[in-house]
């Protein structure tokens, strides 16, 4: 688990439709972001058969199970409205997503992931949950040393009770827990897409 704490840059959410997502892009300073660089790898045990000697992975299990990411940020007050939205918190009890006035896709099975030998793995088509809408996040920022860094972190739930916000006068500090279910990597520059 990698520890970020980055004074300035871009968060983005994107949702599911292809080729071109949309997106709500949230500029932000003062934030902090615990996240895994990459899935779990399986575990493996000893298979002894007749002829050979291997190892093998127990299960796909490591692989499936989500992983935590949190972070926190201050941002200014008129963003939290639209921010809300985009992370899920304003789903109708059917569980359709609108972000402004468009209806968004959920993210989930969007990513592929491997198993040990680079083969694909099969995952549940969908969450049993109709509330639960994943998206995507991206975070771009600028390090203290200047570089830049920026983070791709697919299919991420964020479960609105891990969501908590401070307001203030004119911002809100945002502190956000998820769990992605997607790959994880980092990336050049942010998902080409549509503003919401």
């Amino acid at each position: 688990m990698s520890i970020f704490k980055g004074t300035d840059g871009e968060l983005r959410i994107y949702e599911g439709h292809t080729p071109l997502p949309f997106f709500v892009h949230i500029p932000f300073s003062d934030m902090n972001l615990t996240a895994p660089e990459g899935r779990a790898r399986p575990e493996e045990i000893l298979d002894e058969g007749l002829t050979t000697r291997r190892y093998a992975p127990l299960s796909t299990t490591e692989i499936l199970d989500p992983l935590p990411l949190s972070f926190s940020l201050r941002l200014e007050a008129f963003k939290w409205i639209t921010l809300r939205q985009a992370l899920g918190l304003e789903l109708s009890p059917a569980g359709v997503w609108t972000v402004g006035i468009q209806i968004w896709l959920s993210t989930y099975g969007t990513s592929t992931l491997y198993d040990a030998r680079g083969n694909v793995v099969t995952r549940p088509s969908a969450l049993y949950d109709l509330l639960k809408v994943c998206c995507n996040v991206e975070a771009v920022w600028q390090n203290p040393d200047s570089t830049l860094m920026a983070m791709r972190f697919a299919e991420v739930f964020f479960p609105p009770h891990l969501i908590q916000r401070q307001e203030k006068k004119d911002e809100i500090t945002l502190s956000c827990q998820g769990q992605a279910y997607g790959s994880i990597s980092r990336i050049d520059d942010f998902t080409t897409g549509i503003e919401a």
